[in-house]
């Protein structure tokens, strides 16, 4: 009896099964990696004792004068045939002209059934019938629209790569493609995040730094004028306390961004007089308001004089909208309305 079809229909079967558990085992290694480099060795290592591959290795496409393929990782090359290889994706380049290469230039699967027949191959088919490597495919990695690199299995018998063993380890390559991005975008979200808690530490230290100092030319200033001056100096005086108090103010705020950024802000729960909080405000944009003929209305009738909250946030905020009016108010007023 001619038994062929039956036979070739078994062997895709179980090529196809092959290819289904590759896909299957490779599905749930991005879980336990945190960076891309042991994510593809896993990968490979995982191709190669599912599928029963004889090798495995992922390559990535380099931008270099010779379009170099920078082999990553890879599993199940005990003879050292990739380190006997310098593979391009260069097309003008001999060595940019086989299944890897072709694969990250065109972006396309590149399968070659038989290492022993295959024209293309001529390159390389020495070292590789050497280690008994028959058949290969070539995925390319595509990530954001950009073929970034490759994943190449060898297998041991030829014609081992048909039609329907082809797709799940396309499927296969997607995945890793998608896994690539997600560790990419991991990295570099936590590269942010880390410099960002840097920015965050080195403002609240800058701040406390700056505070010290500052605050000790405020406190000898003060003791200057109450001690009598002339009335010339003591104008002077009053101006270099005036830009004190706004320098500190300045560092302050910083402190608290630094502190927001953290995680570390405290909002207080205090008694505070409603009326204190409007006039220190009014005080503060008074004169720039009178600079621009602009007048000031405060009016807190309809809340009770004496709340709890934060009254230094509060006048915070009141002072960036009150500043904010004065600025962009051409003539008229400015009125500050406290509603329950």
């Amino acid at each position: 009896r001619d038994i062929t079809a039956r036979r070739q229909a078994e062997q895709e079967l179980r090529h196809l099964n092959r290819s289904l558990r590759v896909l299957s085992s490779c599905n749930m290694n991005l879980l336990e990696q945190r960076d891309e480099a042991s994510y593809l060795a896993e990968v490979c290592r995982s191709v190669v004792a599912a599928g029963s591959y004889l090798m495995a290795w992922a390559g990535s496409a380099e931008d270099d004068a010779a379009k170099t393929v920078r082999v990553v990782a890879q599993a199940g090359d005990d003879s050292g045939y990739l380190q006997s290889l310098v593979v391009s994706w260069d097309g003008e380049r001999p060595n940019g002209r086989g299944p890897t290469g072709t694969a990250i230039r065109t972006g396309t699967t590149q399968v070659n059934q038989n290492w022993l027949t295959d024209p293309v191959l001529g390159p390389w088919r020495h070292l590789a019938l050497a280690r008994g490597y028959q058949a290969s495919i070539a995925l390319p990695l595509v990530v954001q629209g950009r073929t970034v690199g490759a994943l190449s299995l060898y297998a041991a018998e030829p014609n081992a790569f048909g039609s329907a063993e082809v797709a799940p380890l396309e499927e296969l390559a997607r995945n890793v493609s998608v896994g690539i991005e997600s560790l990419r975008t991991r990295h570099q979200r936590d590269a942010a995040e880390g410099a960002n808690r840097a920015k965050s530490v080195f403002l609240a230290n800058m701040s406390h730094e700056i505070r010290t100092p500052l605050n000790a030319i405020i406190g000898l200033n003060y003791l200057v004028r109450r001690d009598g001056v002339a009335p010339q100096q003591l104008a002077r005086l009053d101006k270099i306390d005036s830009a004190g108090q706004h320098l500190l103010s300045i560092v302050n705020d910083i402190l608290d961004l630094s502190k927001i950024e953290a995680g570390r802000m405290q909002l207080e729960s205090t008694s505070f007089h409603l009326s204190t909080v409007l006039d220190n405000v009014r005080s503060i944009v008074a004169e720039s308001a009178r600079a621009k003929g602009l007048a000031i209305e405060v009016d807190e009738n309809a809340v009770p004089h004496w709340l709890r909250g934060d009254p230094t946030r509060l006048r915070q905020a009141l002072l960036n909208f009150a500043a904010n009016a004065v600025k962009f108010t051409e003539r008229g007023s400015i009125a500050l309305r406290a509603k329950l």
